[in-house]
């Protein structure tokens, strides 16, 4: 039973990478031996969201929902270099602004938020990039949301949802 799980799991991936190759960011990586790549389309993400619901006290399911795709990518610190270049092109055609950078000891994590051209106040997508000294992770969720979806999706962190549980 688990091959079977495992074979539909890899099938499905499969799938996704191929339907959606026109909203990665970070496809070129993909293409770089020994960097990790992972693609996540909408039917996946509405399948994971109906089960997953709060995860260490995010409600995870909520903002999944809101989600169209996610990419991520991992890449060792010899591929780092080329990974970050195809970063950087990225981000240059997005309209990014920071929402968070943490800078500590050999690691550096920004969460940038990708502002829909026509309503400033809706968000396209988020995109996280996670540097440590041996490796670095990208991770670009697409979809449209508001700073008010991302504060209901998180507001168990700090307790302003438990009237609802």
């Amino acid at each position: 039973m688990k091959k079977i799980k495992m074979m539909f799991f890899a099938l499905m991936c499969v799938v996704a990478v191929s339907s959606c190759s026109a909203q990665r960011l970070f496809s070129e990586a993909a293409d770089i031996k020994g960097v990790t790549s992972v693609v996540v389309t909408k039917p996946m993400l509405k399948m994971a969201g109906a089960s997953i619901g709060k995860q260490e006290g995010v409600d995870v399911g909520k903002l999944i929902e809101k989600l169209d795709f996610i990419e991520v990518v991992s890449a060792p610190a010899n591929k780092k270099v080329k990974v970050k270049e195809i970063c950087n092109k990225a981000l240059k055609d997005l309209n990014a602004e920071t929402l968070v950078e943490v800078k500590e000891n050999d690691q550096d994590v920004r969460i940038l938020a990708i502002i829909n051209e026509n309503n400033p106040e809706l968000y396209k997508g988020l995109l996280i990039i996670a540097d440590e000294a041996d490796e670095l992770a990208l991770v670009y969720m697409l979809g449209n949301f508001t700073m008010d979806d991302l504060t209901a999706a998180i507001g168990a962190t700090t307790g302003s949802d438990q009237s609802q549980e």
